[in-house]
Parts: structure tokens; C-alpha cells; sequence
């Protein structure tokens, strides 16, 4: 007999009491309940510990609730739940969602049909804060579109990943075996972008085209999926850059470092080899002169080389590095 796949939650909380309560009643009615949740709450000046204490009480699975003494930040939250988190399959959760009876299931019978994947995300409803439906999904806002879906779906996440994040942490889960690889998480990346493109690095990446949470929009989510306006599109377009590329720089950079120390087995050596090919792509946009007519010659030699489309956000970055104030 085949043991069953046991599943963690890794929750985050922190002054979350607004919308905790539903949250925790959508995922004590799973279909499939989970072996075990472990709840890290930030430092909370509210209800949220209370919430969590007597929802602990009456869960139909264990629930370790854990207080930190001193605010860590969302990223750092999340790795001390995930580095608490047991089970063969780590599921990550937000505070403020409503997960479908069916997602759990999902999960769990995606992994059992793709033995070989290491890591699973899906699609999602995105509600406002009384929970009306907006008018498009969460793939939708972040332009996870057919082309990129297929890529995913032929092994090659690390090149869509590269280019963008698409894996939202609340509709993630990955195996616990690589928890080791992927702590500790950067302050600079986000933490599911960072667990996303590490195990797409060495392992495999499935996409569950479902559904499965209501990621509720409610303007005060550590990362949200807002569909921006066309006059919003615009006024970023032409808005004065700060440090520009600093921060993906310093992301790659750390990403190469990590691939680079890889303990199992080699990371191949073209992901590394696209890594170096995306510092040097974000070192020519960081140096564009100042006078316009002059970043012509290097735009457009990025544009040629196709580095735009593969490292950068394709044709709106063009645009953003021929208009805007350097």
C-alpha cells in the first residue's frame, strides 16, 4: 500500500484579524484537510493571535500557532513558517483569502499524476474586499498568457521566470525535500518568486489551470494583483527611475551566487550561462546615458540581441528606456 501524501500549511499573519476568520474556516472545509498547519504571526497589534488560538482549539488537524517577539517583515515570516513546515508537501498560505473547498484535492492529485513535479501553482479568482468577483483572473492581471503557459508546461519555467515572476505564493505548494535549497530567502526577492525560479532551476514545475482561492484586493495586501489603468501604464512609463535596475541586479547577482552553490546536483550550465547573459542585459540598461537620442545605439543593440524580450518586460521596457528621466 502506497502511504499518502501528507501536506503542511505555511500560513503568515500579521494584523490580519479583518479577514483571518474566513480564511481559517475555508481551509477547515477542504475536501481533502491537511495533515498539519503551522501559523507564524508577526507581531500583531490586534486579534490575530486570539483568532488563531481558538481556531487551534477546535481545527479537525494540528495547528502550531507561533508568535514572533519582534516584527520580521513578510519575507522573512515566510521563512520561518516554511523552515517549521513538515510533511512531503508545503502549502503556502496568505491571511486574507478564501481558498475553494476543492484546492487542497487538486493539489494533492496533481503531484500523484506528475511524480516528477516538484513544485505546483494554479490560477485565481480575484475579489475585492467584500468579495465581488472582478473581471478577470489573476493570470489575467499578470499577462500569464498561452505562450508562456506552454513554455511552463514544456519544462522550460526557468526562461518564463527569468524574465518575470507568474507563481503567486497563495496558490503555491512544493516539496518540503527542497527546503533546504531554497532557505534561506533573500530580504531583496519576495518569497515566492524566489522558491518559484530555485526549484525551477533543479526540479520541475506543473501549472493547475483551475481556480482554486479567491485572492481578495483589498489595498492593503504585502503583494497584490491590481490590473493596472492604461494612464497608470503611462505615468510609469515616464516616471523618474531611482537606482535604475539596482534592485533586479542585485536579485540575479544573489540568484547566480545560489545556483552556483547548488549541493545535490550541478545546475546546468546554460542556466547559468542565461543568469550571466541577464546581468550583463540589466548592466547596459542601468548605464544608458542620460540624453535620449544617445540610448539609441544601445537599445537598440539589446533589441537585436533580443535581451529585452527575454530578460526585461519586452517592448514596454523599450519604451520605458527611450522616454523616461533618467
Amino acid at each position: 500500500m502506497v502511504p499518502r501524501t501528507s501536506i503542511c500549511i505555511a500560513m503568515c499573519t500579521y494584523n490580519g484579524s479583518t479577514y483571518l476568520r474566513e480564511q481559517l474556516d475555508s481551509i477547515a472545509g477542504q475536501s481533502r484537510l491537511p495533515d498539519r498547519m503551522v501559523v507564524v504571526d508577526d507581531h500583531s497589534g490586534d486579534r490575530t493571535l486570539g483568532i488563531l488560538h481558538d481556531f487551534a482549539r477546535t481545527a479537525p488537524f494540528p495547528v502550531e500557532v507561533i508568535g514572533n517577539a519582534s516584527n520580521l517583515g513578510y519575507v522573512k515570516n515566510f521563512e520561518k513558517a516554511i523552515s517549521v513546515a513538515d510533511g512531503d508537501i508545503i502549502a503556502l498560505s496568505d491571511q486574507d483569502d478564501v481558498w475553494l473547498p476543492s484546492k487542497l484535492a487538486r493539489i494533492e492529485s496533481t503531484f500523484s499524476e506528475y511524480p516528477d513535479a516538484d513544485l505546483v501553482f494554479s490560477d485565481a479568482v480575484l475579489v475585492n474586499r467584500e468579495r465581488n468577483f472582478l473581471p478577470y483572473g489573476l493570470w489575467e492581471s499578470i499577462e500569464f498568457d498561452s505562450r508562456r503557459k506552454k513554455l511552463v508546461q514544456l519544462g522550460k519555467a526557468f526562461n518564463v521566470l527569468l524574465r518575470r515572476n507568474v507563481v503567486t505564493g497563495a496558490t503555491m505548494a512544493f516539496r518540503s525535500s527542497f527546503k533546504p535549497w531554497v532557505l534561506p530567502i533573500p530580504a531583496q526577492w519576495t518569497h515566492d518568486e524566489w522558491i518559484a525560479i530555485l526549484i525551477a532551476a533543479t526540479g520541475n514545475i506543473r501549472l493547475i489551470p483551475e481556480k482554486l482561492i479567491e485572492y481578495r484586493q483589498h489595498g492593503a495586501n504585502q503583494i497584490g494583483a491590481p490590473k493596472p489603468l492604461f494612464h497608470e501604464k503611462m505615468r510609469f512609463l515616464f516616471t523618474k527611475r531611482v537606482g535604475p535596475c539596482e534592485n533586479p541586479r542585485l536579485q540575479t547577482k544573489l540568484l547566480w551566487e545560489r545556483l552556483s552553490e547548488h549541493p545535490c546536483s550541478p545546475v546546468p550550465q546554460n542556466l547559468i550561462e542565461e543568469l550571466e547573459k541577464k546581468l550583463g542585459h540589466l548592466a547596459v540598461r542601468a548605464k544608458l546615458p542620460r540624453t535620449r537620442v544617445l540610448r539609441l545605439g544601445p537599445i537598440l543593440g539589446e533589441i537585436i540581441r533580443g535581451n529585452y524580450l527575454r530578460y526585461s518586460n519586452g517592448w514596454k521596457s523599450v519604451v520605458r528606456d527611450l522616454c523616461e528621466p533618467l
